[in-house]
């Protein structure tokens, strides 16, 4: 099973989680953010993100109540392995650092697999599909690019469209074979 995640943090020089989006195969999600307005954000995170915070049901106070959450819903998935695409770095260390102030780590950290897509941002089918998704979640939900929840669709959508794409010229190749 794929899941992929995004997560909203307060500054590239010091990231502090504010919140997290996770999205499966199958469509299941979970979104979570931080109502701690004690989190000191850059001028980005303040112009960008926080302009969409309450717009999704589940806030918390800490990092911890956010592990917890994340940790109740993982184990609703049943599974005993699962990739974590993401497709920069801290956000997989802000999920495991989540994990580990809730004390959960232990449990997941063999079955969370990281598995890092940065290059999704170079191939056109993601783009395209990533800006699709946006799109539909601002439709949706009125949420857009820079919201964890609509950023971890939007990744999953393009991870889709690139191995889609992979899929069709394999074929493609296979059909063009003499028998």
């Amino acid at each position: 099973m794929n899941l992929f995640i995004d997560t909203e943090f307060s500054s590239l020089k010091a990231p502090e989680l504010l919140s997290i989006g996770l999205v499966a195969d199958d469509g299941r999600e979970f979104y979570v953010e931080i109502a701690d307005d004690r989190i000191p954000v850059n001028a980005f995170v303040k112009r960008t993100v926080l302009p969409q915070w309450g717009l999704m049901p589940l806030q918390v106070r800490s990092s911890i109540e956010l592990g917890r959450h994340v940790d109740k819903w993982l184990s609703g998935l049943r599974r005993t392995s699962i990739a974590v695409v993401y497709d920069y770095e801290a956000d997989f260390d802000l999920l495991r650092n989540a994990l580990v102030s809730a004390m959960c780590w232990g449990r997941w950290s063999k079955v969370l697999v990281p598995h890092q897509v940065g290059f999704l941002s170079r191939e056109h089918a993601s783009n395209e599909a990533m800006d699709s998704s946006w799109t539909a979640s601002m439709q949706r939900d009125g949420i857009g690019r820079h919201h964890a929840l609509a950023d971890a669709r939007a990744l999953r959508e393009g991870y889709a469209a690139v191995h889609d794409a992979q899929r069709r010229r394999a074929a493609e190749c296979v059909a063009a074979l003499p028998t």
